[in-house]
């Protein structure tokens, strides 16, 4: 089975000390990136933000309604 999440890449510095928001998908412990700016069809958002701008998901944002 294969999970989603959307993190800040912060391997990857952009301009003014901004990092990009991105896709990740794992699957059988192999991760996979994929920048939201590449995958958006309308280019006016930014898809990147500072660290102390980025708020990590909680427990509770995270727990599925199965």
């Amino acid at each position: 089975m294969a999970t989603i999440a959307i993190v800040l890449k912060t391997t990857q510095k952009l301009t003014n000390d901004e990092f990009p928001i991105a896709l990740r998908v794992t699957h059988e412990r192999k991760s996979k990136y994929f920048a939201l700016s590449q995958l958006a069809t309308n280019q006016s958002y930014r898809f990147r933000c500072k660290v102390n701008e980025w708020k990590p998901a909680n427990a509770e944002d995270c727990t599925s309604s199965n």
